[in-house]
């Protein structure tokens, strides 16, 4: 998944553990796969069924209300932001079972019908909180695909043999389900510069800096990829990045010891070493090995307005076992008996299971500067595109959130939301300085 997207993105392991979760509570006789890969028995009989599937939802609710508590806790002073919603066409809509409605209050998800870009704009940007839209970068970006505006109108003339055979119409007869989040979090400002943004040719990078009781210490490792660990402010979390990585990447079990036994000498770069390691201390004697450090650390800067659509559904598809969800009732009661949800083959088509997330530093610097240079190339270690970020929960030992940054300032992919005939007219009216 991290190695084929083209583009950058970042998904909430919070927020995506929610989402299975509703659909697995609205859409239980469509999802029994998905349930299989939470720990349900498939070979126990109906009422064995029922039992089992209400302890799965019961218990899955209890650790995301806990963690969710946690990890709030440990973002200080940071923040979390996160908002689900599910997105009805105003003529597809259907009316949901008490049992419905009750999930979505359990799960604190809005339903609304759609009104159009404005106001999915101003969904967005109320709930990120992200300033950047009030510049106006978002006005021609899509983070989230939905339907284009203007067929609103269009509904009132269309012929009704029309509807039924339109791709787009088809569409609408299946809400989109939204679930959207932004993280900031506080990296330990004993190592993290929080002052300036350095400039490498042109290009600004945050910078991780040793002091005279912080060393960063280089390890060797056997993993097949270079890592670098940076502490937070608070020890329940830490930054971790991979990169000059390949296809030949790890199962999670190896990834989590892998960080858990070197987060200790954080902040750290821990290099990938094509020789077979002995850890004894025997042959470290023998070697008279040195321990190397550095001086500085660059980490590419990225603009979170970058991110684009991604293919979560898809690609989650090839993960766990979900193609149930993607066939006529998948989403039960919350849409027409025939319908037929997407997960959208392309970032230009609609996905009705859509899961978009950005995380940031709280204390990222905003002036920039170009560094000084240095004598000796060994002291700096230059993270290079792609990479992987991983912000990591130290105590329960797996990622909260996860993405892949791959520099690249890509143009629009997908539907460009479009201004409203009032959006046009009122530019006119505009005084001008």
């Amino acid at each position: 998944m991290l190695d084929n997207s083209e583009f950058s993105f970042v998904l909430s392991f919070p927020q995506m553990i929610s989402q299975l979760s509703f659909l697995m509570t609205v859409c239980q006789e469509k999802t029994t796969g998905l349930q299989t890969e939470f720990g349900w028995d498939a070979t126990s009989g109906e009422l064995a069924h029922q039992f089992q599937h209400k302890n799965l939802i019961e218990i899955t609710q209890k650790f995301m209300k806990m963690w969710k508590k946690e990890i709030n806790e440990a973002s200080k002073p940071g923040k979390i932001n996160s908002a689900r919603r599910v997105l009805c066409y105003p003529t597809c809509a259907v009316s949901f079972h008490l049992k419905t409605l009750e999930c979505l209050r359990r799960y604190y998800i809005e339903m609304a019908l759609f009104e159009g870009a404005i106001e999915h704009r101003n969904w967005i940007n109320k709930h990120l909180e992200n300033s950047f839209y009030i510049q106006g970068n978002f006005e021609n970006r899509v983070v989230v695909n939905v339907w284009e505006e203007e067929t609103i109108n269009m509904d009132a003339t269309m012929k009704p043999e029309d509807k039924l055979n339109k791709a787009s119409e088809i569409e609408k007869k299946t809400p989109i389900l939204v679930w959207i989040s932004h993280m900031n979090i506080a990296l330990d400002p004993a190592v993290f510069d929080v002052k300036f943004l350095y400039l490498l040719n042109e290009k600004p990078y945050f910078r991780i800096t040793a002091t005279p009781t912080i060393s960063v210490r280089e390890i060797e490792s056997e993993m097949p990829w270079d890592m670098i660990i940076v502490p937070c402010v608070s020890d329940s979390l830490c930054f971790v990045l991979i990169y000059n990585f390949s296809r030949n990447l790890s199962t999670f079990e190896g990834l989590r010891i892998h960080i858990n036994e070197h987060r200790p000498s954080a902040p750290c770069v821990v290099r990938k070493c094509s020789r077979k390691l002995n850890k004894t201390r025997g042959e470290t004697d023998q070697r008279g090995l040195v321990e190397k450090t550095k001086k500085h650390i660059y980490i590419p800067h990225w603009d979170e307005t970058n991110f684009l659509p991604n293919r979560f559904a898809e690609l989650l598809q090839k993960v766990v076992d979900m193609e149930e969800t993607f066939t006529e009732g998948g989403f039960g009661d919350l849409a027409h008996g025939r319908a037929v949800p997407s997960p959208g083959e392309n970032a230009n088509k609609i996905s009705h299971l859509q899961n978009f997330s950005t995380f940031g530093f709280v204390n990222s610097p905003s002036t920039r500067k170009v560094p000084e240079e240095s004598n000796d190339e060994s002291e700096i270690e230059k993270v290079p595109f792609p990479f992987c970020a991983i912000l990591w929960d130290t105590n329960r030992h797996v990622p909260v959130y996860m993405g892949k940054i791959t520099g690249k300032c890509v143009t629009q992919v997908g539907p460009v939301l479009k201004k409203s005939w009032w959006e046009r007219l009122s530019g006119y009216f505009k005084p001008t300085e």
